[in-house]
């Protein structure tokens, strides 16, 4: 992802992962992605019929403001 972005979302130290400001604008974005699968499954499965067929999911190559 990072290279697919242009920038360092982890910084990799020895011992340590730090997530410099984009990194942790990615992680909360991500969150809010996640949920919302989570609630499409929900849906699915509330309706008793699962949903079928390809999901494509497509990010924008920014990250910011």
């Amino acid at each position: 992802m990072e290279k697919t972005l242009g920038v360092k979302l982890v910084e990799r130290k020895r011992s340590e992962l730090i997530l410099p400001p984009e990194g942790r604008e990615v992680a909360e974005r991500s969150g809010t992605v996640l949920a919302e699968v989570a609630a499409l499954t929900h849906l699915s499965h509330a309706k008793g019929e699962p949903f079928e067929g390809k999901l494509r999911l497509g990010a924008t190559p920014t990250v910011g403001p």
